[in-house]
């Protein structure tokens, strides 16, 4: 099970920003209060360099860079990644910032435009510098969160899958051992009863009963060995449950 602090600091969030004022503030503000991931930044002044972007499970885009980098957020949007815009965005260069008031707001799409563009775009409003920079932080916190908890589900479902396929193939094996277990004990009564009654048998007959026999002590030693394994894997089984169940109630008690 992840801890959530674990989880964030192993993802990756993608800052497209304007400038790197906006992406500098904002990972300032994300190590004041939250786990701090890791960040790859990318402003408008780098161009066409978003495709050297590193995979990422989060987007922070500040509305003023959208036309920059529409592309990108196009294809990240098509494989379903998570996108935040911040709206508005920095101050622009020759506004002067008072960190108690609404931030000046530099060209940017409105909240339709974006919605029109960008469905599952994530819009946020921020007002006030310091506000507005922490419900981004805890938002984009959240973001993370859950898709920790989406990765949770698709993980129990991946193993519910495996074990149901192992349950059955388990069966089908428990079935035919005592099918195969049965033929094997008629060959080997029948192979025995003819070594004792050897009588018309030539040499060469009577080596290849002796080799029918033979082999037919080793497959039982086998299908011995089998229902040890079943054993095991049944013991093995109950042990997860268990393990399972504790897991389960830790995580609900929080502990």
């Amino acid at each position: 099970m992840f801890s959530d602090d674990r989880f964030v600091q192993d993802r990756v969030v993608l800052v497209l920003a304007q400038s790197s004022a906006f992406a500098q503030a904002l990972v300032e503000r994300w190590q004041d209060l939250a786990p701090v991931p890791e960040f790859t930044v990318i402003t408008s002044a780098d161009g066409h360099n978003g495709n050297q972007y590193k995979a990422c499970h989060l987007v922070i885009v500040e509305a003023a860079a959208i036309h920059s980098h529409r592309n990108l957020l196009q294809r990240l949007d098509a494989v379903g990644t998570p996108v935040i815009c911040a709206l508005p965005v920095a101050a622009s260069r020759n506004a002067k910032v008072n960190s108690r008031g609404p931030e000046p707001i530099v060209f940017a799409p409105t909240s339709d435009q974006l919605r029109a563009d960008f469905p599952r775009m994530i819009t946020l409003n921020l007002v006030d510098r310091e506000s507005g920079l922490d419900t981004l932080v805890t938002l984009a916190t959240e973001v993370l969160k859950r898709i920790d908890a989406v990765l949770r589900a698709k993980k129990a479902e991946s193993d519910a899958g495996s074990q149901s396929a192992q349950l059955a193939l388990g069966k089908y094996v428990a079935e035919s051992m005592h099918g195969f277990n049965n033929a094997l004990t008629a060959v080997l009564g029948n192979a025995e009863l003819l070594m004792l009654e050897n009588s018309g048998l030539t040499p060469q007959m009577q080596e290849e009963i002796e080799a029918i026999h033979s082999n037919a002590i080793r497959l039982h030693e086998m299908m011995q060995r089998f229902s040890s394994l079943e054993a095991e894997i049944e013991a093995g089984r109950k042990q997860g449950k268990s393990a399972a169940a504790g897991s389960t109630q830790a995580y609900l008690s929080g502990t």
